[in-house]
């Protein structure tokens, strides 16, 4: 009679914990935002090249944080770092899952030719394209297993390391070396540092042809990565389509996309297999895991396919900020040759007639603020990935249901930009917050130094420009 007692009563309260719940979303409501159109929403109204120039005119006339909807799908844009804080980063928990992301990881692409061999699991022959990034897996076991073994490598204590800053160390004397020929662009310089890191390729050999699949297999990323750019996204089902029907032009650019993606990952991994076998491997990332996993006993094809997974999300994202980084700051210098001078006065005072090592950055604050401005004044990704919603919430009075889609806005500047480095009217990212950052888009280390410009005082930007929350 009890338990029966019990039963009723947990239901009853169920049931009006969601009558106030209903009743409470009721008289809440969305965030403002631009009109939109029936059904479609503001699906029609964002480019797929630059939306970040878009995302900043909404916020610009909407605020901090504003609403857009996609056939239904709700999408919340933040563009400061107040709201940032609170929803990515305290709430966390509730705002670190990713949703789905059918045109990267959803469509399958044939590929009869792609490198079959019946020695390992890479023998398959359809295959998904962007489904080996973890960074865009939603949580799960899958995602764990991913962040587990590459996390081994790349957490803040490993990097710090003595070890690993000797690594840093030799790939930078190799680097500077390298920009004194002037017979190859530098971005071919940058690559090679990457290559070698990762895989222990010689780029002028083994994987010369990595470059232009990661080229490729990126500009597809960055234009299908932003929500709404592709109706697939928005009506999942439309992936079923054969690439022939009419309007089908997303599935015959997917499988160009992601034959460069595939083949960016899979062929430099099966070389460093066979040349580990053959215990002729360069010490790299992917060599010294292959290593640990044989002497553990744990080399299976799960395995295999996590480290081929977290190689190639290193090595893409290696080459993608990095060399946009590195070309930015080339950039900066260019225009803005009086921080090149003050700059190199510090390193000439700090290390006469030497290269500086890590234990000289205390001496070099001027040059440390500097790689701070950098990452704040040419953010790489501009729209950080998205995050979603796992369950409802509501903020400052605003409703945010489950499965709401939430874009950060980092920054309002692109490479291509160079005309417009000046007040464009694009300053409401977080980034490029002018209540932050008085005149945003000036390229200034100063803003970071103490009142004697003895320390450097980094703010949040050097974080921001990596994403935000716990992904």
């Amino acid at each position: 009679m009890l338990s029966t007692t019990g039963n009723v009563l947990t239901v009853g309260l169920g049931i009006v914990a969601f009558v106030i719940f209903y009743r409470m979303k009721r008289r809440l409501s969305f965030p403002p935002g631009p009109r939109s159109f029936p059904i479609l929403g503001n699906a029609t109204q964002i480019p797929r090249e630059r939306p970040v120039l878009q995302y900043n005119r909404w916020a610009k006339e909407y605020g901090d944080m504003y609403y857009l909807s996609f056939l239904g799908s709700h999408v919340i844009v933040v563009n400061n770092s107040e709201v940032v804080n609170e929803l990515l980063v305290k709430r966390s928990g509730n705002y670190s899952d990713r949703g789905r992301m059918t045109m990267l990881t959803e469509l399958w692409v044939f590929l009869p030719d792609l490198y079959l061999s019946d020695t390992h699991f890479l023998s398959l022959v359809l295959r998904m394209g962007w489904d080996f990034a973890f960074g865009l897996m939603p949580f799960g076991d899958r995602w764990r297993r991913h962040r587990r073994m590459f996390d081994s490598w790349f957490r803040p204590s490993y990097v710090s390391s003595s070890d690993w800053r000797q690594i840093q160390t030799t790939y930078i004397h190799s680097l500077l070396v390298d920009l004194l020929d002037e017979h190859e662009p530098v971005h071919q310089h940058i690559h090679r540092v990457i290559t070698l890191f990762m895989y222990g390729l010689d780029t002028e050999k083994e994987g010369g042809f990595m470059m232009s699949h990661a080229m490729k297999a990126m500009d597809g990323f960055q234009q299908a990565s932003v929500p709404g750019a592709f109706l697939v996204d928005i009506i999942p089902s439309l992936k079923y389509v054969p690439s022939w029907f009419p309007g089908a032009k997303f599935k015959r650019r997917a499988s160009e996309w992601k034959e460069h993606a595939l083949a960016m990952i899979d062929t430099p991994f099966r070389i460093v297999q066979e040349l580990v076998a053959a215990g002729k491997a360069q010490d790299c990332f992917v060599a010294n895991v292959l290593g640990n996993l044989e002497k553990s006993g744990e080399r299976d094809t799960l395995n295999l396919e996590t480290l081929r997974n977290c190689a190639g999300m290193g090595y893409i994202a290696g080459h993608d900020t990095f060399l946009s980084t590195f070309m930015s700051f080339f950039l900066a210098m260019a225009l803005h040759p009086e921080v090149q001078v003050k700059a190199q006065e510090e390193l000439d005072k700090a290390c006469t007639r030497r290269i500086p090592e890590f234990s000289d950055r205390p001496s070099l604050p001027y040059v440390d603020a500097l790689c701070v401005e950098l990452s704040r004044w040419a953010t790489v990704a501009p729209l950080a990935l998205p995050h979603t919603v796992t369950k409802g919430d509501v903020y400052k009075g605003y409703f945010i249901p489950a499965g709401t889609t939430i874009l950060g806005t980092s920054s309002s500047f692109f490479h291509w930009q160079v005309k417009k480095l000046t007040n464009n009217g694009q300053q409401t990212a977080i980034n490029h917050d002018e209540k932050v950052y008085p005149e945003p888009h000036k390229f200034k280390p100063e803003r970071y130094l103490s009142e004697d410009g003895s320390s450097c005082m980094a703010s949040n930007a050097s974080s921001d420009a990596f994403g935000f929350g716990r992904r």
